[in-house]
């Protein structure tokens, strides 16, 4: 007979779910704009977007540290980090940005909504909504002097103008 050699080793760690709600004062152009990343630790790069309700989950995940942002279009991002054993729970109020506007893209002639439209420009940054042609757009900082803002959609080539984004 020969003896039996082993080693007991650890079982691998149990995976853990970080869930909870986020909350937003502005409205974001579009139903699911919300989106919880996890930006640093064994899990990096895991995206999820919140329901109807707010609540978003990420099951399945490392234990260990973690970095969660929770952000939102015209919104400041909010993050939090965490060291996740257990299941747990973690909530998120996003406040509005101090310098943005919101438009909508509509054709001139139809008077009905431009779909597709990117949003971009001088110093800002845009999120669209590709049914409803509703936009918002961000700054860095506020400033009274108009900045360039450009509307880019396939359909409907690119137009220009100035805005003025508050703050």
């Amino acid at each position: 007979r020969q003896p039996l050699d082993f080693n007991l080793q650890p079982t691998a760690p149990d995976r853990v779910t970080l869930s909870g709600i986020v909350s937003v004062r502005s409205t974001a152009p579009c139903p699911g704009a919300v989106v919880v990343e996890i930006t640093s630790g064994a899990d990096a790069g895991r995206v999820t977007r919140v329901d109807d309700s707010g609540r978003y989950v990420l099951a399945n995940l490392h234990p260990g540290a973690l970095t969660v942002q929770a952000s939102a279009p015209g919104d400041l991002d909010r993050t939090a980090g965490l060291t996740l054993t257990t299941d747990e729970s973690s909530h998120f109020r996003l406040d509005p940005s101090p310098y943005l506007t919101t438009g909508r893209a509509i054709d001139a002639v139809t008077q009905s909504a431009v779909t597709g439209v990117q949003v971009g420009g001088d110093g800002v940054t845009g999120t669209s909504c590709e049914s409803s042609g509703a936009f918002i757009v961000t700054a860095a900082t506020g400033s009274s002097e108009p900045r360039l803002l450009v509307l880019t959609s396939l359909n409907q080539g690119e137009r220009r103008t100035n805005v003025r984004i508050p703050g």
